[in-house]
């Protein structure tokens, strides 16, 4: 990766894995998936400005809030843009979508921390969204993001200097779940679609097996090769999960 710089930071609470990548001519970058804890951004902004990277981009693979509760803050700090698939733009300004059916918080929900049947209540103040189940576990604590400035689609190629990622549209964990490949430097960055050995969970509003299934397919159809940088976990390689992945 000579022309490239990379940088992956474990951020926020389950952690999810926040990439820095830029391009070592120009320094121009992008961010992926800055789900940072509130409270935790000077960590992600520090290290920006050390790597002195002029940010261009923001980019969720997908909208749940532990992919993007940090876009507001790089966004104040940078004016970088932020990037999402176009079916997933929703979740960014309202990020307690993707995680459950919260139309009516009168009912009783399966709460996945205690697994009881409890009462949820939704805090939305200053632009941070908190899900409290009644046994007190926080389910969602958040800053709300932005609306996307631009939305994404199958195809399309995000560049920054010398760096040019295709994006594929690889829904199955939600209905907009990307993945970013790089095909010069033999590297995709898979959100929560792949990881080392699994695969995103598909029980969650906006999921489908069947989708994930054919987005596994499709990424299995790379070079073998290719470095696979998930949403969490280890990095991993193509050949490596189309032997140990049942579902490629």
């Amino acid at each position: 990766m000579a022309n490239i710089i990379l940088k992956c930071l474990q951020v926020g609470y389950l952690p999810t894995n926040c990439y820095i990548l830029a391009c070592s001519k120009t320094m121009e970058g992008m961010i992926i998936d800055p789900g940072i804890l509130v409270g935790e951004e000077d960590r992600l902004i520090h290290t920006i400005d050390d790597l002195k990277v002029s940010l261009k981009f923001i980019v969720n693979t997908h909208g749940h809030p532990d992919h993007t509760s940090g876009n507001r803050a790089i966004k104040n700090h940078t004016h970088a843009q932020i990037l999402v698939h176009e079916l997933d733009a929703p979740l960014l300004v309202e990020p307690w979508l993707g995680t459950g059916d919260f139309g009516a918080l009168q009912e009783p929900h399966r709460c996945p921390v205690c697994g009881r049947d409890e009462m949820l209540r939704l805090d939305v103040e200053d632009n941070r969204a908190r899900m409290i189940a009644d046994c007190g576990a926080v389910l969602i604590d958040a800053e709300v993001s932005p609306p996307a400035d631009r939305t994404l689609r199958d195809g399309e190629r995000i560049e920054f200097g010398c760096v040019t990622l295709e994006v594929l549209h690889t829904p199955g964990h939600t209905r907009g779940g990307i993945s970013l490949y790089c095909e010069k430097e033999g590297m995709i960055f898979t959100g929560d679609t792949l990881f080392d050995g699994s695969w995103g969970r598909t029980d969650l509003p906006g999921s489908s097996e069947q989708k994930m299934i054919d987005s596994l397919n499709r990424l299995g159809c790379l070079p073998g090769q290719t470095t696979v940088y998930p949403g969490h976990g280890g990095h991993t390689a193509i050949g490596k999960e189309k032997k140990a992945n049942p579902y490629m």
